[in-house]
């Protein structure tokens, strides 16, 4: 228990945020404007507890070559600057594309921002996979971005999770034990840290469903983004954030690809990108790279072409 509540706290740490910090600079303005133009199907998808996934998949017109399932950043959703690299991978590489709004972000069903249980996001993953595999026996990859990588990194160590052939993490956030973050980086988000006191303290009972962490969205963002979520519970905080990263990328036995702008405001790139080596696989596959002149969200314009010839290369 003790290990736990040390961990909830240092959470603060890896937001890298107080209640008398300034709001988020983040304004979205290198992703606004990309999502025009993209056709794409729209669909939804029971999970387990009959909650309502939405999920957008890009098909090539052509036979795919690979599949990638792919997941936003905490408090956004998929088509908040992710159509633009999923566009990317069908038209340029024939990788069919399948972005997921989480339960509780976008147009998925559940309470906004919360989660009934830590692990009913992987079993929502679990649900998309199983999906995508009854089309055929193409390799399938898992990605995310920001605390979509650290949703796809603590999945990639259930248990229960489904089999897939490598992972691939956009500017992730490897949570507070990882030593990635900026010294002097924006403050993302403040956290009512007394609500993950008590949920350690009663191991994982209390404030299960209470907003506990509240992003710092520009008013003029959230007023043109309506689907953003302001906050999220701490169920669904424990879901996106890692807890051993260096444990949990050693274990790891497919092959890795770390992505992250070499101007990113949270994390440190090189820092970043050094967890590509822990995996035990040792796979010479394995990639990273830091992007020249990108930040956190305008990587997100940029980086399909690293993911395809990444998937190409593992495909060989």
């Amino acid at each position: 228990m003790r290990i736990q509540l040390i961990a909830f706290i240092s959470l603060l740490i890896s937001l890298g945020a107080s209640a008398q910090e300034k709001p988020s600079s983040f304004s979205f303005v290198e992703i606004q404007g990309r999502n025009d133009n993209f056709q794409f199907n729209s669909n939804t998808i029971e999970s387990y507890d009959k909650t309502k996934i939405q999920y957008y998949q890009f098909k090539p017109t052509i036979a795919p070559v690979a599949k990638l399932i792919f997941i936003h950043g905490g408090g956004v959703h998929s088509k908040l600057g992710y159509l633009q690299l999923a566009q990317t991978l069908r038209e340029e590489y024939s990788i069919e594309t399948i972005l997921i709004d989480l339960r509780g972000h976008g147009l998925s069903g559940g309470k906004r921002g919360d989660s009934p249980k830590v692990n009913s996001l992987y079993r929502d993953i679990n649900e998309i996979i199983q999906l995508v595999k009854r089309d055929s026996n193409l390799p399938i990859y898992l990605g995310g971005h920001s605390s979509g990588g650290g949703l796809v990194l603590n999945y990639s160590q259930w248990k229960k999770k489904e089999n897939i052939s490598g992972y691939i993490f956009i500017s992730p956030e490897l949570g507070y034990k990882s030593d990635t973050e900026r010294e002097e980086r924006i403050p993302f988000a403040k956290v009512e840290i007394w609500k993950f006191v008590l949920n350690g303290m009663s191991c994982g009972l209390l404030m299960q469903h209470s907003d506990v962490v509240y992003f710092n969205y520009p008013q003029n963002v959230l007023d043109r983004n309506p689907l953003i979520v302001r906050s999220i519970s701490v169920n669904m905080s424990k879901a996106l954030t890692p807890n051993n990263p260096v444990k949990q990328f050693q274990n790891i036995s497919q092959p890795v690809a770390i992505f992250v702008g070499e101007n990113d405001e949270l994390f440190e790139p090189k820092k970043v990108i050094k967890y590509a080596s822990l995996p035990l696989s040792k796979d010479e596959r394995s990639n990273t790279k830091i992007i020249p002149d990108q930040n956190h969200l305008s990587i997100l314009n940029v980086i399909g072409s690293e993911i395809g010839d990444v998937i190409l290369n593992w495909n060989k």
